[in-house]
Order: structure tokens, then C-alpha cells, then sequence
């Protein structure tokens, strides 16, 4: 089979079953293959996707026929995209053998992941929460954006659809419908403060009036996510903070605080609807200094003065 069928047929294997982001993340990162597209899939080697994957790692072009049209930038890929590049196609050869197209062996196993660097924790930091919070006091419904967010750690996908049918206040749980990294919907539980809930209650006694069930809409019906950024993103300049505002800056912001006040790494991860490992690789995460303090607290190590 030659590699440029099978190729299509790896992609068409995904359509349905993840997202439409999923999907176009294969197709841009398979697109430097094409060069081998007249090889038959048995006949590939280690050396052919070597050679591909240094062109890319001596590119210096960043951004190249990004989709959004955005302006070219002198500079090599990043550590991150080319990481993406060896890890998608060892994924496309794992499927091949799955397939029984080629032999039991990868050649892009033998491809090294470039190391990546150890980037700072992504959360809104509980100094800026505060900051937020105070900034937002003059609006019920931003107000109350910033409480949901800070206290059910949910997505701002299932912040945006919440429906007013989807809140408990007596038994302070919501359900909120999310999509993951498959593309597909699901429904999970949130669990909610009373500083939470009295914030929902002081908005919806002013929301305006209007045909949508959401919670949380605008002058032209409910909030998006772009929205809901927009929301944070006004706050983030009256408060005149540095660092991270984003939604999702919110859920990192509540895994460390959680883990910080004393929850355990599995109650976390259920509480976000994550497995243990995701929880602890990308959300229990603390830099250099932080590190350093908490040692300092719980170090067994009696003082000379004790």
C-alpha cells in the first residue's frame, strides 16, 4: 500500500469518533510526510522519517500555513511542535501494525522526542483570584463567573452551556456537560460553596430577560466561551494583574489549592473528572520556590531549637 493511502485511510479512521480539532491536529502533523508518499508503507525506514524530522527541527520558520493567516516569525519550532510531530507519527505506524499493514516493528520508535522544557505552573494564582474577585464586586453576573469558575473547577465549555435547570442550589451541585480530548460530550456532577451559590442567586435576581435557558448570557443571548474569556479578560485590566486569567487557568488554580489545603492527588482527580496521572502531570504542579516552602513545612528534620 502506498503511504499516501494509507495515510487517508489512518485519518478516516478518526472521523467521528474524535473532534474536529483532534482530527486537523493529524492532518497538519502528518502533512511533512508527504514526501514519502510514493513509498509502499513496508518499505519506510527509520532514516526517511529522520530525514523529514530534521528538516523540521532546522526550520526556522514558525507558523508556517497556520490556518488563522497569522504572520511568519523568524525562529526554530518549538521544543512542544516538534514533540507533537514524532509522537503523531508513531501513532500513525502503531495503527499500521494494528491494521496488519506493515511488520510488528515502528520505525518512528526509534525517533527521539526532544526534551521539553519544565514550563511554570498555568494557574491563576490565589493573589489574582482575590484581585478578580474584588474587580468584579460592580457585576453580579461577572461576579458570579469568577466564583463558579474558582470553586467547581469546571471548563469553561460547560460554564458557557450551563442551564438554569442544571443548578441544585439546596444540595449545592451542578451538572455541567463537557468535551474532553475524543470530542464527546459528558455529563458530571460540580460541587458548589455558599459563597458560590449566593453569588448565582444575587445575579439571576437581575439577569435580563430573554429566550435562553442559560445561565449566563449577555446583551445578545448566552455567553460563549470567547465570551467568557472576554468577561475575565476585562476584569484581568480594572485589576491590573500579571499573569494568568484564562478559564482554564481556573481549573489549574483549583487542583492547587485543593492539594494545597489537603486533598489527596484521587479525590482531586475525581473531583475534576481526570485520571490520577493527567491530575499530577499537568495540574499538581509547583515551581522552583514553591517547592522549596513546602519542604520547609513538612521536613522531618527537627529544628536545633526544638
Amino acid at each position: 500500500m502506498l503511504f499516501k493511502n494509507a495515510v487517508t485511510k489512518f485519518l478516516e479512521s478518526y472521523l467521528g469518533v474524535s473532534s474536529p480539532a483532534t482530527h486537523n491536529w493529524y492532518v497538519k502533523k502528518l502533512k511533512p510526510l508527504n514526501v514519502l508518499d510514493q513509498k509502499t508503507v513496508d518499505t519506510i525506514t527509520i532514516d526517511d522519517l529522520q530525514a523529514v524530522w530534521l528538516s523540521l527541527a532546522t526550520r526556522n520558520v514558525r507558523w508556517e500555513n497556520h490556518p488563522s493567516g497569522r504572520a511568519k516569525a523568524d525562529g526554530p519550532l518549538s521544543p512542544f511542535t516538534l514533540e507533537g510531530y514524532v509522537r503523531c507519527w508513531r501513532r500513525l505506524f502503531n495503527w499500521l501494525i494494528d491494521q496488519e499493514y506493515i511488520g510488528d516493528k515502528n520505525p518512528a520508535l526509534k525517533l527521539k522526542r526532544p526534551a521539553l522544557p519544565d514550563l511554570p505552573p498555568k494557574a491563576v494564582t490565589t493573589s489574582n483570584l482575590v484581585k478578580l474577585l474584588e474587580a468584579s464586586k460592580g457585576n453580579a453576573r461577572d461576579h458570579a463567573i469568577v466564583c463558579w469558575l474558582a470553586d467547581t473547577n469546571a471548563r469553561v465549555g460547560g460554564t458557557a452551556g450551563l442551564m438554569l435547570t442544571d443548578v441544585d442550589y439546596k444540595t449545592k451541585r451542578a451538572t455541567v456537560r463537557e468535551k474532553g480530548k475524543g470530542g464527546k460530550g459528558k455529563a458530571r456532577t460540580v460541587y458548589m460553596s455558599s459563597r458560590t451559590i449566593r453569588s448565582l442567586k444575587s445575579y439571576l435576581r437581575e439577569r435580563p430577560d430573554c429566550d435562553s435557558d442559560h445561565v449566563f448570557v449577555g446583551k445578545k443571548g448566552p455567553l460563549t466561551e470567547s465570551g467568557i474569556y472576554l468577561v475575565l479578560k476585562r476584569l484581568a485590566c480594572k485589576a491590573q494583574i500579571c499573569g494568568r486569567y484564562n478559564p482554564h487557568a481556573f481549573r489549574h488554580g483549583w487542583a492547587r489549592g485543593a492539594i494545597d489545603n489537603g486533598a489527596d492527588l484521587g479525590s482531586v482527580a475525581d473531583l475534576m473528572g481526570n485520571t490520577m496521572g493527567v491530575t499530577q502531570k499537568f495540574y499538581a504542579r509547583w515551581d522552583d520556590r514553591e517547592l522549596q516552602a513546602k519542604h520547609r513545612k513538612v521536613s522531618w528534620l527537627p529544628n536545633e531549637d526544638e
